[in-house]
């Protein structure tokens, strides 16, 4: 480590903190969220170390435990980025301070345990709690830090972090637990009484540890007796004599307002005599009453989340009006939901009403608390919706009937949403009922599959936000045309629509897709105010949680997002938090780890078509090909899947298994639904190039740079794609200016590498080829690859071969 470097990655440094024999902490500067971080850098031959010290970190969000917000690295060192704490460290405090007042020491180690108990509950054990490794921040609150030893387990013997935070066990060679880090806490409230360390003497450190063994902890002068049998237990030579566990010791040292313990953290209060009136104990015993009184009327109600499949028809099939009240009784019912504080509606996938006997499946897919059966029987002029509430046991909680009349859609679902005391409905707002009908008419007809989506958008666009299921169905299609097409005016659509929604009230889905589309646009800042309004003090919703997660990830602190989702996914282990979890890990590039999560989410849930495609995606990137290509024609037979992106992906697995043919009809396919799109261009010219359709092939590869003349490209891809086709056309000039734009982020994407390779393998510079190629290997392309038709004319190279193996050839 030479001289102070002016940044890593987009953090620019300020001062050095400090230094040590493996690396050194700096104050940084953090250019996208305006804030000071700390980074501790080092060298390259501890990053396992610092990769798990994050990962520990990540998992841990806890007042007394310093946050992570980042892991990076920096000219091949590690860099891990943190909050940063301007206070000093508590063995600085001690050395200028001297010992502590007992019941300010107290409060400390009342912090310490509440920090470690936070990790104990992750089986995170610390390991190394010394005073060098307790900061306090701005509050001059204590945090721990330095987890670069901390494991979930300890193996008897294993190395240990200072010698004056080691316990009796580890120095008889057992293995390390929760009751060692508890030992290492009396350690310290020794050191903070005393200013020393309760066994340290002027003679060898042998000696030390035979004290530790086997001489009880000295008693501390002028403190309540309390406080030395409180030393005492901490110290105990066996584990088993020391407190149960963390949380046992924050109980002990929280003040009781009822409790005579000398130890409590504050000392009694000495009242001077006063007037003749109320007692002030009463006025204190008033306050704190109406303190509780407050807090129990203002705490929020953790939400309850409800699943709610459309109604099942159990009589009056023959009604003509049937679709159409049952559309507009499920109408009623989500709309009801989702204006209770305290449910958070939860739809099935693609909308399907589970039979009886699916209900426990549904309700374990979705992680959902309860389920709300709806059941319909109608007769001409009358209906009885039966409501049934059903835990997550499958165990009916309560059951009600409503009737109703059927002479008016609009009132229907007034009807409905005054079973939960809803005052007024957007619907009873509506000026006319026959637009609501029709509505309700093409909303069905979409459901049914009867018209296609973009039809369906188009005659959807006219309603706007009149009626709040318009409003959510145009948002949904929006976003899912921003993510196809990767076209900002689908982002730009969505916007306006949201700037025209005034239903007299706030849905909540408005304030989670205003998040959504912010996110989309990487507009942290805003995304980060939105997310605050939605955070409540005492929980967050799982959606809410999930986009913080995704918020974090979106801009590089991947650790923190990825432990965030993580969480989601193991307490509420519903569809979507798995699919997100999974694409988390796939954008990483630990393809592994995501198809595990996918390969039982998709049995869990068929249904669930993301979790598909998802996976065939990664099939394909791995080179799995026959079963990438048998997962893709899988998709293609469900018509709501007959995309450009799955015909590309069928095109390209086919082709890599030289079915050629076969992939120029599926890509031909692609390019009649995408037409103007350049990665189905490109693939399409390809194939007929593999073929030897020359003339063919030129004039596509000409149609993608007609496309870029009149737009700059969008992505890496897009310039990717430019690249190849210029240099199809032997234009090695402007195929190199084209690469500019993607070669800074090829050296972590082996398919961008790989894909470099071919464009100059197509200029004709194979040397530079082999480098690329071997760069792709090297991050993790699997051998299948070399395995391309594109490579053909590189058969019999040395060096080839030698990649085919898995050889690293470094070409220079």
């Amino acid at each position: 480590m030479q001289a102070q470097p002016e940044s890593i990655g987009p953090y620019l440094l300020e001062t050095e903190l400090g230094s040590g024999s493996h690396g050194r902490v700096y104050k940084a500067w953090d250019p996208r969220l305006s804030r000071w971080v700390a980074i501790k850098l080092l060298y390259d031959f501890q990053a396992d170390s610092l990769t798990s010290e994050a990962k520990l970190l990540a998992e841990l969000n806890h007042p007394n435990i310093v946050v992570v917000y980042d892991l990076l690295t920096h000219h091949g060192m590690p860099a891990l980025v943190m909050e940063y704490l301007p206070g000093d460290n508590l063995a600085a405090r001690l050395q200028r301070q001297g010992a502590l007042p007992w019941q300010h020491a107290l409060e400390l180690t009342r912090q310490i345990a509440a920090g470690l108990d936070a990790a104990h509950s992750r089986q995170i054990i610390h390991g190394d709690l010394k005073p060098e490794n307790l900061i306090f921040d701005q509050q001059d609150q204590l945090k721990i830090g330095d987890f670069g030893i901390a494991r979930r387990e300890w193996q008897p013997g294993q190395a240990f972090g200072s010698c004056l935070s080691i316990s009796p066990e580890q120095l008889r060679g057992e293995a390390a637990g929760k009751q060692s880090d508890l030992y290492a806490v009396g350690l310290l409230l020794y050191r903070m009484l005393t200013g020393d360390h309760p066994f340290e003497q002027e003679d060898e450190q042998a000696d030390m540890f035979a004290r530790m063994l086997n001489s009880p902890c000295p008693k501390v002068d002028g403190v309540p007796e309390s406080v030395n049998n409180l030393l005492a237990s901490l110290l105990a030579a066996d584990p088993a004599n020391r407190p149960a566990s963390a949380a046992d010791l924050v109980q002990q040292l929280s003040p009781s307002p009822v409790s005579q313990d000398p130890t409590l953290l504050h000392p009694p209060v000495i009242v001077a005599p006063q007037p003749r009136g109320i007692s002030p104990w009463l006025w204190g015993a008033v306050a704190s009453m109406l303190v509780l009184v407050a807090g129990w009327w203002f705490w929020p109600v953790t939400p309850t989340y409800v699943l709610a499949p459309r109604p099942q028809i159990t009589a009056g099939e023959d009604i003509e009006d049937l679709p159409l009240i049952r559309a507009a009784v499920y109408q009623g019912i989500t709309e009801a939901l989702t204006r209770q504080q305290d449910t958070r509606l939860i739809e099935l996938p693609g909308g399907i009403a589970p039979s009886e006997q699916d209900w426990t499946r549904a309700l374990k897919q979705t992680a959902a608390d309860q389920m709300l059966i709806s059941e319909l029987a109608c007769q001409q002029d009358e209906c009885a919706l039966t409501l049934s509430h059903v835990d997550a046991e499958s165990r009916l909680i309560k059951r009600d009937t409503l009737r109703f009349p059927t002479e008016n859609l609009l009132f229907i679902g007034d009807y409905v949403q005054r079973y939960w005391q809803v005052d007024q409905s957007e619907q009873a707002q509506a000026s006319n009922e026959a637009d609501y009908r029709k509505l309700l008419t093409l909303h069905e007809s979409y459901q049914a599959k009867e018209i296609g989506r973009r039809d369906y958008l188009n005659l959807l666009e006219p309603y706007g936000c009149r009626f709040q299921l318009s409003c959510r169905e145009l948002l949904r299609l929006y976003k899912r045309e921003a993510r196809s097409q990767r076209q900002s005016e689908w982002l730009d659509k969505a916007d306006a629509l949201l700037d025209s929604a005034d239903f007299g009230f706030q849905p909540r889905f408005l304030d989670i897709d205003a998040i959504y589309l912010a996110l989309l646009r990487s507009d942290f800042e805003r995304a980060d105010k939105l997310l605050n309004s939605l955070e409540g003090l005492f929980f967050t919703d799982d959606l809410v949680l999930g986009l913080r997660a995704r918020w974090y990830f979106e801009q590089g602190f991947d650790v923190k997002g990825l432990a965030m989702m993580a969480r989601l996914a193991e307490q509420r282990p519903s569809a979507l938090n798995r699919f997100n979890y999974a694409l988390m890990h796939y954008r990483l590039g630990q393809y592994n780890e995501a198809a595990d999560v996918l390969q039982a989410l998709s049995l869990d849930m068929p249904q669930f078509i993301r979790a598909r495609e998802l996976l065939a995606d990664i099939l394909l990137s791995r080179g799995h090909w026959s079963e990438a290509a048998s997962k893709y024609a899988e998709l293609l037979a469900l018509p709501e899947l007959k995309t450009w992106t799955n015909y590309v992906n069928l095109g390209v697995a086919l082709m890599m298994q030289s079915e050629l043919k076969a992939a120029e009809r599926e890509l031909m396919t692609a390019f009649q639904l995408a037409p103007d799109n350049p990665v189905t261009i490109m693939n399409l010219a390809d194939v007929k190039f593999l073929q030897n359709q020359e003339s063919e092939s030129s004039i596509l590869y000409e149609k993608i740079l007609t496309l870029f003349k009149n737009e700059l490209p969008q992505s890496s891809w897009e310039y990717l794609a430019l690249a190849q086709a210029h240099a199809r056309l032997y234009q090695e000039e402007q195929a190199n200016q084209a690469l500019l734009k993607v070669l800074k982020e090829s050296a972590t994407d082996p398919l961008l590498s790989f894909n470099i390779a071919l464009v100059y393998l197509f200029l004709g510079d194979k040397e530079v080829c082999y480098s690329y190629l071997g760069q792709a290997v090297e991050a993790g392309l699997p051998l299948n690859w070399l395995s391309s038709p594109w490579l053909a004319s590189l058969e019999g190279d040395s060096t080839f071969e030698r990649l085919k193996v898995g050889e690293i050839v470094r070409v220079y």
